[in-house]
């Protein structure tokens, strides 16, 4: 009988444990999960892909700072507009995800992937964007470097 109340009591703890770990969840912003980043990723290089400009400045926060070998700019148009110059230099370049590794401790999506110039000249770049989100999931920065 003290085994079968044991037991029970064991089973109430862990089922409370478990119900307030899924509360602190809910409660610890925007995001609390790995594939959330990995998503909003997705979603980025989706809408960049489409070559949609409006569409990326919404995923931006308004501060948003693009770093990459070429550029430096900060603030959601001016990064839109950034994206917009090299949509109508390269109007076929499109972006290949390779892999997504994500930080949730950093609110980071570190994002390998191939650029395709698809100029004429067959050019890839191989790339790593390290994307940094905000808690209500904009894209705070974007930093690419060629590799």
């Amino acid at each position: 009988r003290y085994h079968k109340i044991a037991m029970t009591a064991i089973i109430l703890v862990l089922s409370l444990t478990a119900s307030s770990t899924g509360e602190a969840r809910k409660h610890k912003g925007y995001m609390g999960a790995h594939n959330d980043y990995s998503s909003l990723a997705t979603k980025y290089f989706n809408v960049w892909n489409n070559h949609d400009v409006p569409g990326l400045q919404a995923l931006f926060a308004d501060d948003v700072t693009l770093r990459d070998w070429d550029i430096s700019k900060t603030g959601a148009n001016e990064v839109a507009e950034a994206n917009a110059s090299i949509f109508r230099a390269l109007p076929q370049i499109n972006i290949e995800v390779l892999t997504i590794h994500v930080s949730e401790a950093t609110s980071t999506a570190v994002c390998e992937i191939l650029v395709k110039l698809n100029n004429g000249s067959g050019e890839v770049l191989k790339v790593v964007d390290i994307i940094t989100y905000s808690s209500q999931g904009k894209i705070k920065s974007v930093r690419a470097y060629r590799g």
